[in-house]
């Protein structure tokens, strides 16, 4: 399978003479970081970026390189004719869904119901943006045949199973393929990654009709589970099998195993490739021991599968895989298709690098 590193990689970054889009951002004294443009403020002489974390910083002009200064002053130039895919699409407002009804998905048993599937989680939104009247699944027939279908598609790029190497790559490549294989012309999406995700930052995705999934593991296995939403009191709902699974947050050992691991430099050099959690952890100014690896107890133990036993209701989340979360964008008219607009901490939009 072709990886899907090139998109961490190019995350944020944009065309050059785009504002619009999170980019790199480079500073007079070597250092660099990914955000997006707000506004200028102080009269020109400050700015506002928005990190990759979502939090809004001010820069002075000053302390910015000569390209990113006269990017700045040029303004967000625009194509003297712009084609269709660079005009600003029309999108319709997103109605609420009831994301509890994920559980409701329909399939055969290598698909939404196959234990340790990917396409397990990924499928299960699609279904429910389907049952939503946000985005139909374009198949004609059941929900069974519906399904069936569409786990069929995302198989050309997510393999049906959840092996504890499998990372956030495959999911964003299988849903990025689908959308721009069987969607082209009824909606457009963005990718967004919430690094140390505590429930509070959770919840910011899951009121509404992003697609959200978090990784959990025990002992050596682990699994990516659609996240339904987050209730009181730290609990964590996702769905496994056809069930809602209540999850206990509680943060736990600290990160810094991960940076060890792969030698990540948290000052001076920037890394090889772009990392969500040296992002993170720059944006808000904390140290790798900052980060705790979250434990995860399942609290209604008799809706567990039956195939796990009682040790397997603990488990951790990894700082190496954030949540991921898909945010869609239904065009208002099919013939004024376009990019989705953008929006602080989410990734560029497809074909832009």
């Amino acid at each position: 399978m072709k990886s899907f590193a090139f998109f961490l990689i190019l995350l944020g970054s944009a065309t050059a003479q785009d504002l619009t889009s999170e980019r790199l951002w480079k500073g007079t004294n070597g250092n660099a970081f990914r955000g997006i443009y707000i506004k200028t403020i102080a009269d020109g002489q400050k700015v506002e970026i928005a990190s990759s974390s979502g939090k809004i910083f001010t820069v002075a002009l000053e302390n910015l390189s000569e390209p990113d200064r006269k990017l700045i002053l040029a303004g967000s130039a625009k194509p003297a004719n712009p084609t269709k895919d660079q005009t600003p699409g029309e999108f319709k407002p997103l109605p609420p869904i009831d994301r509890p009804s994920i559980a409701n998905a329909p399939n055969k048993n290598d698909g939404l119901k196959w234990p340790n599937s990917i396409t397990q989680a990924v499928g299960g939104f699609f279904y429910l943006w389907d049952v939503s009247g946000l985005i139909e699944i374009p198949r004609r027939g059941d929900a069974s045949k519906k399904c069936d279908w569409l786990i069929d598609k995302l198989k050309r790029k997510i393999s049906p199973r959840n092996a504890k190497l499998s990372s956030h790559d495959e999911i964003m490549e299988g849903m990025a393929d689908y959308f721009e294989s069987e969607l082209k012309e009824v909606a457009t999406y963005r990718f967004h990654l919430v690094v140390n995700p505590t429930p509070e930052r959770m919840a910011e995705f899951t009121e509404a009709g992003d697609a959200c999934f978090i990784k959990i593991s025990n002992d050596g296995w682990g699994i990516w589970l659609p996240v339904v939403d987050v209730q009181a009191n730290n609990i964590i709902r996702v769905c496994y099998e056809g069930k809602i699974l209540y999850l206990k947050w509680t943060a736990g050992q600290e990160g810094r195993s991960y940076f060890d691991k792969y030698k990540v430099p948290m000052a001076g050099t920037e890394p090889q490739q772009w990392d969500p959690c040296i992002e993170y952890l720059k944006a808000n100014k904390l140290k790798p021991q900052d980060l705790k690896t979250p434990t995860l107890e399942v609290t209604n133990k008799d809706d567990v599968p039956s195939h796990w036993s009682g040790d397997e209701l603990v488990f951790s989340m990894s700082t190496k895989n954030p949540m991921i979360v898909c945010r869609p964008y239904v065009f208002a008219d099919p013939e004024k298709t376009g990019p989705p607009p953008p929006e602080p901490g989410f990734g560029p939009p497809p074909g832009e690098k």
